[in-house]
């Protein structure tokens, strides 16, 4: 009998061990899930540039003809055109409230260093004309995103 209270209280240490092992390696699990995720919610993703609009004259310019698009994820964006696949923009951004900060552009080269973009100028046709801009986040859904900043407005369509 004091063999069996024995053998109880050992298989009792061994599923405390067990169950501490499974809590620290699900405790580990969800911290690194923390790091990775977004709290961008709706504006992750991938959204093509319709058109851009002068708020002031009225004038449109309509891409559907080109692919222009936006990629977003966690605290990058990308600049991206399918026609010209070597001009790619990588910019750092930030997201607070109703306002969508990009900064820090820089020219990316697959096989090569990325380059601080220094003259915005070839950016215009992704809606972006200074090296830091600031958008008013307009409308932003499920399928259709309006950012407008210094009179110009753009707008998506999640791809």
């Amino acid at each position: 009998m004091n063999n069996n209270k024995t053998t109880t209280i050992a298989f009792g240490k061994k599923t405390t061990a067990v169950l501490f092992a499974f809590a620290m390696l699900l405790s580990l699990t969800l911290i690194s899930c923390d790091l990775d995720t977004s709290s961008n919610g709706k504006l992750d993703g991938y959204w093509r540039v319709v058109s851009i609009d002068t708020v002031e004259t009225g004038g449109t310019m309509h891409l559907d003809d080109r692919l222009i698009f936006w990629a977003v994820q966690n605290k990058l964006l990308q600049f991206y055109d399918r026609e010209l696949k070597t001009r790619s923009y990588i910019l750092r951004f930030e997201k607070i409230n109703s306002k969508l900060r990009l900064y820090e552009p820089r020219y990316h080269k697959a096989q090569s260093e990325d380059i601080d973009v220094e003259n915005p100028e070839a950016m215009k046709i992704y809606g972006m004309w200074n090296t830091d801009q600031t958008y008013e986040i307009l409308s932003l859904g499920s399928d259709k995103m309006i950012l407008e900043s210094e009179g110009i407005r753009l707008n998506f369509k999640r791809y």
